[in-house]
């Protein structure tokens, strides 16, 4: 029951800021769109088994990671310095985190290895054994960011911006210059995103 009231305060937060226009631009309002949506349909469709479950846990894979990479590639990722708009990303990634918790010993999202592959190896000790696990990666790398972005802000005065998809040193949407230290935490960022999606 828990999961469903976060459910439930995230759709409500994100309905109420995306029918003011003046707080969210069009980006967001899509991408939160199609996150909710599509976060909806995976659910129902568990539920109802409306999809087979070792193509649902490959959509669930693909869907908790393409959330944060489009977050971090595109202008949203600016976006995220407005405090209203990264309280919306963080009920959503809180929300999908209560998911994590409850599918995490889940049978039905369980990974099954290779037998060529060492279970005592290094790797496999870290690697996740549900695909659910991916549900935790908004989250993190929502906290990452913050914690970047507030360093960023402090060091140079400016929020961080998106590097991904920059034809030059200056940024198409804001304007200004990006710097070493912006690239440094979107590698960072990055980084997080991948390891939160595939580890424990």
């Amino acid at each position: 029951m828990l999961f469903i009231r976060h459910l439930r305060k995230a759709l409500t937060v994100s309905s109420n800021f995306m029918n003011d226009t003046t707080l969210l631009p069009l980006r967001q309002k899509i991408l939160l769109w199609l996150t909710i949506s599509i976060g909806l349909f995976l659910f129902v469709s568990y539920n109802l088994g409306l999809i087979h479950p070792e193509k649902l846990t490959l959509f669930i894979l693909f869907y908790s990671f393409g959330v944060s990479m489009w977050l971090l590639a595109f202008e949203t990722l600016v976006d995220l310095d407005d405090n209203r708009i990264f309280y919306i990303w963080l009920a959503i990634g809180l929300t999908q985190f209560c998911f994590y918790l409850l599918t995490k010993d889940n049978e039905n999202f369980k990974i099954y290895r290779s037998p060529n592959i060492d279970a005592n190896s290094l790797l496999s000790n870290y690697l996740s054994d549900t695909t659910t696990s991916s549900l935790k990666t908004l989250l993190f790398f929502l906290i990452s960011y913050k914690l970047f972005n507030t360093v960023m802000k402090k060091l140079t005065g400016n929020c961080l911006l998106n590097t991904y998809r920059q034809m030059s040193w200056s940024h198409d949407t804001i304007k200004r210059k990006i710097s070493g230290l912006d690239v440094v935490f979107n590698v960072l960022l990055l980084a997080v995103i991948i390891i939160s999606a595939l580890t424990r």
